[in-house]
C-alpha cells in the first residue's frame, strides 16, 4: 500500500480494538496495484500525472522547513551548544512535543476520532511504522531548520523520500538509489534502533551478485 494508507489502516485497527491490535497482523499488500504493473494497461498515462503531483507536494514541504528555518535558527544561534538530532526527536515525541500532536491530527484524519495524548502515545510505540513517520518528520526539521550551517547537510530528502520511512520496519534490507534519502533512512533507522539495513542500489547489486565482498 501507498505509505498513507498503511498509516491510515493502522490507525483504524488500533481504533477498533486497542487490546488486541498488533501492527503486524494488517495486510498492506496493494494487489490491484500488482497487477497493474504486471499488464501496464494504465500506467504509463498516469505516471507523468503523479510525477506532476509529486513535485508540487515536494516544493510544498520544502517550503514549509524553508519558511521555518529562520526562527529556528535564530532560536538555537546563541546557544553555546545546539541540541543533538536524538534530543530533538525525543522531545518533539514527548509528552507534550509538537510532534505527538502531528501524531494525534493523523490518527483523528484515519478514524474520525481524536485520541487523548496517552492513546496517541501508547499508538506510537506499538505502530512500528508510524513511529517511523514521526521520527522522519522530526528528522527533516532538524536536518531543513535547527542544524547549524557549519554542519555538514544530513542528507536534504524530499516528502516521498522521508514519508517512505513508514516501510521501514516492514523490511530487513531497504534499497534505495538516492544518495539524500539513504542518509536520512539510515538516521531514521539509528534512531529507532530498527533492525533494518538501508543500502544504496549499487552497493546492493553488487552484493547480490557478488562483486563485492
Amino acid at each position: 500500500m501507498p505509505f498513507q494508507w498503511i498509516v491510515e489502516e493502522q490507525a483504524k485497527a488500533y481504533q477498533r480494538d486497542h487490546l488486541g491490535y498488533d501492527w503486524k497482523r494488517l495486510n498492506v499488500r496493494f494487489e490491484e496495484c500488482e497487477n497493474e504493473i504486471a499488464r501496464q494497461e494504465i500506467i504509463h498515462s498516469l505516471s507523468e500525472e503523479t510525477r506532476a503531483s509529486q513535485r508540487a507536494w515536494d516544493k510544498e514541504f520544502q517550503n514549509i522547513y524553508r519558511d521555518a528555518k529562520s526562527a529556528f535558527q535564530a532560536l538555537f544561534e546563541a546557544s553555546e551548544k545546539r541540541p543533538s538530532l536524538r534530543e530533538v526527536t525525543d522531545k518533539l515525541l514527548a509528552e507534550g512535543g509538537a510532534h505527538l500532536e502531528i501524531g494525534a491530527d493523523l490518527i483523528e484524519k484515519a478514524a474520525g476520532t481524536r485520541p487523548s495524548e496517552a492513546d496517541t502515545k501508547e499508538f506510537v510505540e506499538r505502530c512500528p511504522p508510524f513511529k517511523a513517520l514521526l521520527v522522519a518528520l522530526c528528522f527533516a526539521q532538524y536536518d531543513r531548520c535547527i542544524r547549524s550551517e557549519r554542519q555538514q547537510s544530513m542528507g536534504k530528502a524530499g516528502r516521498v523520500d522521508m514519508l517512505s520511512a513508514v516501510y521501514l520496519p516492514y523490511c530487513k534490507t531497504y534499497v534505495t538509489n538516492d544518495g539524500g534519502q539513504y542518509k536520512a533512512l539510515n538516521a531514521v533507522a539509528e534512531l529507532m534502533y530498527a533492525e533494518v539495513s538501508v543500502v544504496l542500489y549499487e552497493d546492493f547489486k553488487s552484493q547480490l551478485f557478488g562483486l563485492k565482498p
